[in-house]
């Protein structure tokens, strides 16, 4: 099976990190495509020669003969779920398998004031200022689904002792408090400690 992933400039594309560091830290292999991101414009429409939707990332998987093309983090990361079986990309407990997928589609769904007041720049450090309502919600709720995850299944990573789906999803969150120095102070003990874990994983180094 072949895959090819397309994403584009790493210092601010998030989406483009789930699947990447997924695939990378599972030994999934695939080849990497990346593509230009024009400055000035959010839409980025010479993204539609590979993606339907213009959008990245964007998977192309050969099998049999056939190219399927999916174009949404999550229909990715579902999709290989399906054709890695020997592959943890969802943990294999029922309990935990079905809180990462519920943690998964909340992070895919949700956390517009993080996306928007902490935007995604991995090369600068900005002194996190004054925190809006809004913002201060989504801190509060990552810090709260981090706790429950360590918690609940034990670590070191959010549904148990394999970096899976739920903990790449999250990751380009932990990279946002980064940049955003202050923002690590909304989190707990252990949500600190995860945070600080993810960090030192080489994938994320290498991203």
């Amino acid at each position: 099976m072949a895959y090819r992933l397309y994403i584009t400039n790493r210092n601010y594309s998030s989406w483009s990190m789930r699947p990447w560091l997924l695939m990378r830290h599972l030994s999934i292999p695939f080849t990497e495509t990346l593509v230009e991101l024009k400055a000035g414009s959010i839409a980025q429409p010479h993204w539609g020669e590979f993606s339907p939707v213009a959008h990245v990332p964007c998977l192309y998987h050969e099998v049999d003969g056939e190219t399927l093309v999916l174009w949404e983090s999550i229909a990715i990361v579902e999709h290989l779920a399906e054709e890695e079986k020997g592959k943890a990309v969802y943990p294999s407990g029922k309990k935990a398998r079905a809180w990462a997928r519920s943690a998964v589609g909340e992070m895919h769904a949700g956390f517009g004031a993080i996306r928007n007041e902490m935007s995604m720049n991995t090369g600068l450090r900005i002194k996190l200022g004054e925190v809006s309502p809004a913002l201060a919600k989504d801190l509060e709720r990552i810090n709260k689904l981090w706790t429950e995850g360590l918690e609940k299944f034990g670590g070191p990573f959010l549904a148990g002792n394999e970096f899976t789906a739920v903990d790449a999803f999250y990751a380009p969150i932990a990279l946002r408090i980064q940049t955003f120095v202050g923002a690590a102070d909304w989190l707990g003990e252990s949500a600190r400690g995860y945070y600080e874990r993810i960090l030192e994983l080489d994938g994320i180094k290498e991203w």
